[in-house]
């Protein structure tokens, strides 16, 4: 089988040894981008902005074709700075360009235990968001929500400054939906869709957050929207 090890440039220092184990058994191993030189992109991001741009999008080329070329990935999920079977934004992606491949994809350890880990972290606290509600007569609506802030690995925070039917549709139907994908689409979009349970307040600690985002300066800020996440999947 070909095999493209994945993983976090962490865990780079472990990558030879399961190399060798897997040609061992029969496997042909393409290895992590930019193998031979962890440290390039940081040096590229201190010293040229333009030339890290550059490179960025050429290393998503690069994984986007060795997924192609290769019958699996093996995800290479290991403790990192005390956060157990890590799983990074950027080997998020590379899972999921795998599984829009249809490719294998193999973990090392198990998914996380976080449901909301740093990678979907990222991308909701950086990105807008589709939030879907539904009334008491179960017609939908939905709406664009941005700077979310997530509160922990289960919990997000979305503002009311101006929320009318969102607001009465929680009132009486706390089940909500929202999706989140990558601004860079039309390129490699990754996604992901969070259903849970919305509470709102209007007073309180989780308003008092929301007040102190910059971008809510001078809104009205009547209220918070806190979300409870029990199911994440990715977006097909």
């Amino acid at each position: 089988m070909k095999i493209f090890i994945i993983c976090s440039k962490h865990h780079y220092h472990k990558v030879d040894e399961i190399k060798k184990k897997l040609e061992e058994k029969g496997h042909l191993i393409s290895l992590p981008n930019c193998f031979e030189d962890p440290m390039l992109e940081l040096r590229l991001l201190e010293s040229d902005k333009k030339a890290h741009s550059e490179w960025v999008a050429k290393a998503w080329d690069e994984s986007e074709k060795k997924i192609k070329d290769n019958d699996a990935v093996l995800v290479v999920n290991l403790e990192k700075n005390n956060q157990q079977n890590y799983i990074g934004g950027a080997t998020f992606t590379e899972i999921f360009m795998a599984y829009r491949m249809k490719k294998k994809v193999f973990l090392f350890n198990d998914i996380p235990n976080k449901m909301i880990n740093q990678g979907i972290k990222k991308m909701i606290e950086e990105n807008a968001l589709a939030l879907a509600t539904v009334d008491k007569n179960n017609n939908p609506h939905n709406i664009a929500v941005g700077y979310v802030q997530v509160l922990s690995d289960n919990q997000i925070l979305i503002s009311d400054n101006y929320l009318v039917e969102t607001i009465r549709n929680i009132k009486s139907n706390p089940n909500v939906s929202l999706v989140v994908w990558t601004s860079n689409w039309k390129e490699n979009c990754v996604g992901f869709e969070l259903k849970g349970k919305a509470e709102y307040f209007t007073s309180g600690k989780y308003l008092e957050i929301i007040k102190k985002i910059p971008i809510n300066k001078n809104e009205p800020c009547k209220g918070a929207i806190l979300v409870t996440i029990n199911k994440i999947k990715p977006l097909a």
